[in-house]
């Protein structure tokens, strides 16, 4: 398995979603996502009940990035926010099938 390149291409061609655990721990995507769940709480689902809204579903709840680049992604084609970036993004493998799919020139 390569490394990554820093090519950027899996955050300029890939869908990312992220789930209310990357909206706590970077804040700032909640800005620059865009929400495909509707309720009262802030992924789509009611806050509150037996739990006082601790408890967080699993689920995805918002789109970062579709057909576009990501908007966190830096003009030096760095990730600006790598320290606090989507679990997605987190588990993506670099050097794997996909990466290596869409790094591979267009025909």
């Amino acid at each position: 398995m390569s490394d990554c390149l820093k090519c950027s291409q899996c955050c300029r061609k890939l869908v990312i979603e992220i789930g209310c655990h990357d909206l706590i721990r970077e804040p700032r995507l909640a800005a620059v996502s865009k929400q495909f769940r509707t309720a009262e709480g802030p992924c789509g689902f009611t806050v509150g009940g037996e739990d006082d809204g601790e408890t967080l579903h699993e689920g995805v709840c918002h789109l970062l990035t579709a057909g576009k680049p990501c908007p966190m992604l830096g003009p030096n084609n760095l990730c600006t926010i790598y320290p606090t970036r989507p679990n997605c993004c987190v588990g993506f493998p670099a050097g794997g099938t996909q990466c290596l799919e869409i790094r591979r020139p267009s025909r």
